[in-house]
């Protein structure tokens, strides 16, 4: 029985760490490596990982001087990975039963998949919300050419597996050829890892059962303003792919962008409490950018056109582009604070 290296990032989260240690050490498949990557967490969960290393010696402990964020520490963990497959899983996340990574590794080894990936269970505190099986997803082995020319191109628009690199069995062998380097993101990090490793899988397979519970945190309360340049940045790294191959189209990554747009005057509105005269500066500023330069580039694409945000944004009217967004708030605000209650209620319950 091969290896498997389980790589935990860890960053205050004190409260749930137990629970997802408990969760992998219990695993009927025992030929484990637990790398936890401690990534300067200020609580208690320094000293949580150093008595489990002290306990079972299949504990590794990695403390980073700096926080750089999840993206940085799993690839902190894969660089001191040593087993034949590797896992990741969020440190406040669990793994459902003690036979989920037997049940993987046996497909893995079964199918020769490159990797072998568990349904979620999305979780709010003590509350299990099991999600229903989206229509799109599909199960069973996928290969290639197939993996690329209807999988790998949903990336570029409605994405059709699953993006997330929790909850996957990965074969490292596949990891070390696809050469992955961290882009340095606070959001889109999955993303972005699956564009770099889908070309080089061979196939893959999508378990029925769900076996990965996902602690759901909710609605974002906050602004930050990383997320806007973090997706103009996934942007231009999906653009870099298009040419590559021929089933690759720019218009999908271009509508993205009006989107990604249009969901940040949204944002500054709604979380920053930004108006008129701040939203329009901004604009004047941020739509002079080159970036921008081939967004409107859409072909027989009658929605994007019909969008009223499309017509303002070629007229370069930033008036107008403010106008529109803060009608989509107050449209959207009462239903995102019953959801808010919603979530609240729950956690009282």
């Amino acid at each position: 029985m091969s290896m498997i290296s389980v790589i935990i990032p860890v960053y205050n989260v004190s409260r749930w760490l137990p629970q997802c240690l408990d969760s992998v050490l219990s695993q009927e498949h025992k030929e484990l490596e637990v790398i936890l990557v401690n990534d300067a967490s200020t609580d208690a969960s320094p000293d949580i990982c150093h008595e489990y290393a002290a306990r079972d010696g299949r504990v590794a402990v990695i403390d980073k001087a700096v926080n750089e964020g999840v993206e940085s520490a799993r690839s902190t963990g894969f660089s001191a990975a040593r087993g034949e497959f590797v896992m990741y899983v969020d440190s406040d996340d669990w793994l459902d039963n003690t036979h989920v990574l037997s049940e993987m590794y046996s497909k893995a080894e079964e199918t020769g998949a490159d990797y072998v990936e568990t349904g979620f269970r999305r979780v709010i505190d003590r509350h299990k919300w099991i999600m229903q099986k989206d229509a799109r997803r599909v199960s069973g082995l996928i290969e290639q050419p197939e993996l690329l020319e209807k999988y790998f191109v949903s990336f570029f628009g409605v994405n059709i597996l699953s993006v997330n690199m929790c909850g996957k069995l990965y074969r490292k062998a596949a990891l070390d050829s696809a050469d992955i380097r961290p882009l340095s993101l606070c959001m889109g990090e999955d993303l972005a890892y699956n564009l770099q490793l889908f070309p080089h899988l061979r196939r893959i397979y999508i378990m029925e059962e769900s076996g990965y519970n996902y602690r759901y945190g909710g609605m974002t309360s906050r602004y930050n303003p990383r997320v806007f340049d973090d997706f103009k940045r996934l942007y231009a790294f999906k653009m870099g792919y298009v040419g590559k191959y021929p089933f690759l189209s720019p218009d999908t990554l271009n509508i993205e962008l009006k989107n990604v747009l249009k969901s940040e005057i949204c944002r500054r509105i709604d979380l920053k409490g930004d108006g008129f005269a701040h939203i329009v500066a901004f604009l004047d500023r941020e739509t002079a950018s080159p970036v921008y330069a081939r967004m409107l580039e859409v072909d027989n694409k009658s929605a994007f056109w019909q969008d009223p945000f499309v017509d303002a944004f070629a007229r370069r009217d930033s008036g107008a582009m403010y106008r529109i967004c803060r009608g989509i708030v107050r449209r959207q605000r009462p239903g995102a604070m019953l959801k808010k209650l919603g979530y609240r209620l729950l956690n009282i319950l």
